[in-house]
């Protein structure tokens, strides 16, 4: 099966270039073949205020939490305590965004996950984790509300993160098929083992072993979604 990929990288050196939005099929483990390579602050067309939505998401130096929803074909990116929500398909923002996290992520603000919003995790069509500094919540997007429960920390319920350093600041996380999931920080990644529910490697360079973003150069990857496979 081939993967539909798609990351947002930057430069470890802000200054040395443009924010990369990469568009890759990932074939196997040692083939993948990148199709897009553009400037992730313009690739999403839409109003003047939402173009510069983007340029501010890009100016801060954060990470860009992002959700594809398979069943409507939308990708979300978060920044700050807003976020727009976008048509893969066409690469448009919708009509009436930005929007406040806080006003239509039920349960966020009650729990202080209504803006600076490290990373998102797709795990299934009905749950998504966000992880903010040390701490995580679980959001069922069938009932659209916070789970009883959280938030929790990542260190205790994510066993190996701390040890590798993963315990807050999670640029990306993806859940990449039903043994695997990788969390990115930095330069460097880690693999989760999801049938033992433990790290089973230690961290090391993106580009080493991402190997359609070995062309970028030293860079951090700031969000990564797929937007399922194609046989």
């Amino acid at each position: 099966m081939v993967k539909k990929v798609y990351t947002i990288t930057r430069p470890l050196h802000v200054e040395a270039g443009t924010w990369h939005y990469v568009k890759w099929h990932w074939i196997s483990e040692d083939v993948a073949h990148k199709e897009i390579d553009q400037g992730f602050a313009d690739v999403f067309q839409g109003t003047p205020e939402q173009r510069r939505w983007f340029a501010a998401a890009v100016a801060s130096g954060r990470s860009i939490p992002s959700l594809y929803v398979a069943k409507t074909g939308k990708v979300y990116f978060l920044h700050g305590d807003t976020y727009v929500r976008c048509t893969q398909e066409t690469l448009t923002v919708d009509e009436g965004f930005p929007k406040s996290i806080g006003s239509y992520w039920p349960g966020l603000k009650a729990v202080g996950f209504d803006s600076g919003i490290d990373s998102i995790l797709s795990w299934d069509e009905k749950t998504v984790y966000l992880f903010k500094g040390l701490q995580y919540v679980r959001y069922n997007l069938e009932t659209n509300k916070v789970d009883d429960g959280y938030p929790k920390t990542i260190a205790v319920y994510w066993p190996g993160f701390k040890e590798a350093g993963f315990d807050s600041g999670i640029d990306a996380f993806v859940r990449w098929d039903t043994d695997r999931a990788y969390a990115f920080k930095d330069d460097q990644y880690i693999r989760f083992h999801i049938p033992t529910n433990r790290t089973d490697q230690a961290p090391r360079k993106t580009i080493s072993y991402w190997n359609p973003l070995a062309s970028l150069g030293p860079s951090r990857l700031m969000a990564m979604y797929l937007t399922g496979e194609v046989g």
